[in-house]
């Protein structure tokens, strides 16, 4: 699964990003215009696990 993907899946499980933070959501916009520093890969992945099973607090 890319960014891209892994993006769409993000928003869907958080009510359109309502449940994200500003930060979040920004990481997000990075990820899916592949704009990611090896850092921000890192935190999008721990995003999207986090999301998954639904703990998304910062």
């Amino acid at each position: 699964m890319n960014n891209a993907e892994r993006a769409i899946e993000i928003l869907r499980l958080t009510d359109d990003g309502d449940q994200l933070s500003p930060p979040q959501l920004y990481l997000v916009e990075l990820a899916v215009n592949n704009m990611l520093s090896r850092a921000g890969q890192e935190e999008f992945n721990n995003l999207y696990q986090k999301v998954l099973h639904r703990n998304v607090e910062s």
